[in-house]
């Protein structure tokens, strides 16, 4: 039977395998998940499993699944593949998988021997052989729990004698990190996560008298988080995109515990009264966080503060009925979908996806609109967002970045142009981006017209020589029938150029006219 267990203390267990939802896919790219919740089924001959890792848009799964004599296989999962099994090295009979890059293409977990205590940390590219990232002074244990989001780091831990250290790999180059400074003999340090790029890594490390969370930075090495009031240790379990937000856990002696959010201005911070929460994992900007609570998985908001997942999934639409949650151990970076641990009717112990939740990326609700201006005039372009944590913005002219070093408005909310030129005309939109990934708005197209145009004080025409009220193709026709000898029941002058004979030349004049350029 699967359980909720603390990475902090021991191994965090998971698995997959087979749908029993469906979510829309579209050619060419993944389309917005529907709300949906997936029953992770398990690989041939074992019976549990749980999800242990999501990539940034949720369409990656990494996880394991086990069999009631505790044999282990990691693997990865897709909508479109189903779950696939990740190979162990030679000589080992156990993998694990725990954690899984942004585009989902690379997984870190662990290898067993299964037999002489033997483990490596591992990663696996593409679901391909595993890559063993090596020990740290001919230790017979290594461990990794994290990748970063670019797949180029791992993050765990590594054994030497009696001691474990928290462990960096680049690639499968070891860094050895150590831990907070420490008078026991026997060292118990362990990273947990690592953030986007992989320059900060997370977990728990003990002091002179306890077990704290910290936080490490290659520039600033080792920070003891703290333990909240009340409380006597604590550990780190998840990290930010961008490392600024660290959530986990403080335990107290009498074997309660309370989930925390840690940032640099507030620092850390207790997340309800919950006496058995512990957070898990964070949306890449830090404003959703999971894990698990009084028995089952939790969520947690700004807004709502700790809600059961099975509420949380209701109000965004997802049925649960029938589902009993034990944890959710991961979110994706842009907080749609959560996976973890959970269990239907006869499905006791199942990974599980609920994805095509509302997520945490910039919500647009003013547009870009269309313009048309006269040359030397000034024109504005603004786009109005919501968002949980800061936003940058970056304007574009045909799909092209606007430089802000020289228009400093193209990284605002409203981009300025002032004396614009025909040269300025063009479909302008604006990328807005926070910690859970980017949005883009509609594109709102520019026209410039120049000083010679009659809306701009040049000279005027009539170009609706067919007199029915508008610019259009209609006059074009109008104009070529009376040309070719048709009739002029409204006794436009066919010489619409001037220039003394009524020809194609008259009829470029009057298109250009009706596209939006000056009178001839």
């Amino acid at each position: 039977m699967w359980t909720p267990v603390n990475r902090e203390s021991s191994v965090l267990y998971s698995v997959l395998g087979v749908t029993v939802c469906w979510v829309s896919f579209v050619a060419g790219g993944r389309a917005e998940a529907q709300p949906a919740l997936i029953q992770l089924g398990v690989l041939p001959g074992s019976d549990s499993s749980v999800a242990n890792a999501v990539s940034a848009d949720g369409s990656h799964v990494a996880g394991t699944v086990s069999t009631s004599g505790q044999t282990y296989r990691g693997f990865t999962w897709t909508q479109n593949t189903g779950m696939i099994e990740l190979a162990v090295l030679p000589g080992y009979v156990v993998s694990e998988a725990y954690g899984i890059s942004s585009d989902g293409s690379v997984v870190a977990g662990r290898c067993h021997s299964g037999t002489n205590g033997q483990s490596r940390a591992c990663t696996w590219a593409n679901a391909g052989p595993a890559t063993n990232l090596g020990t740290y002074n001919n230790g017979s244990v290594s461990w990794a729990y994290a990748i970063s989001g670019d797949g180029v780091h791992a993050a765990g831990y590594a054994s030497s004698g009696s001691s474990l250290y928290s462990i960096r790999w680049n690639g499968n180059i070891l860094q050895f990190l150590g831990g907070l400074p420490s008078s026991t003999s026997n060292y118990q340090s362990i990273a947990l996560a690592i953030n986007e790029d992989g320059s900060v890594v997370v977990g728990h490390s003990p002091t002179t008298s306890t077990v704290v969370a910290y936080r490490w930075t290659a520039v600033g090495g080792f920070e003891n988080l703290g333990v909240l009031a009340g409380f006597d240790s604590s550990d780190a379990n998840g990290v930010s995109a961008d490392g600024t937000v660290v959530v986990g856990a403080c335990t107290a002696n009498s074997g309660m515990s309370r989930a925390f959010r840690w940032t640099r201005s507030l620092g850390m911070q207790s997340l309800g009264t919950n006496p058995t929460a512990r957070a898990l994992a964070a949306s890449g900007d830090g404003s959703i966080i999971v894990g698990y609570g009084g028995g089952t998985a939790i969520v947690w908001t700004a807004q709502t503060g700790i809600v059961n997942l099975s509420a949380y999934l209701a109000a965004h639409g997802v049925n649960s009925t029938g589902w009993v949650f034990s944890a959710a151990y991961a979110i994706s970076k842009d907080g749609t979908t959560i996976v973890g641990l959970g269990g239907s009717s006869g499905f006791p112990t199942r990974g599980f996806v609920a994805r095509g939740l509302s997520g945490c990326k910039p919500v647009i609700s003013s547009q870009p609109t269309d313009s048309q201006t006269c040359a030397s005039e000034a024109i504005t372009l603004s786009v109005q967002a919501s968002s949980g944590t800061a936003l940058s913005f970056r304007w574009r002219k045909n799909n092209i970045p606007i430089d802000s070093d020289s228009n400093p408005s193209a990284a605002s909310p409203t981009l300025v142009l002032s004396s614009v030129s025909v040269q300025d005309s063009g479909e302008y939109d604006c990328v807005l981006t926070n910690g859970c990934g980017s949005v883009e708005t509609q594109p709102a197209m520019l026209v410039v017209r120049s000083a010679s145009h009659p809306a701009c004080g040049g000279p005027t025409c009539d170009a609706d020589v067919n007199r029915d009220g508008a610019l259009d193709q209609g006059d074009v026709d109008y104009l070529i029938n009376v040309i070719a000898g048709g009739g002029n029941p409204e006794q436009s002058n066919p010489d619409f150029n001037t220039d003394g004979a009524a020809d194609q030349g008259d009829i470029d004049a009057l298109i250009n006219v009706v596209a939006g350029g000056p009178c001839p």
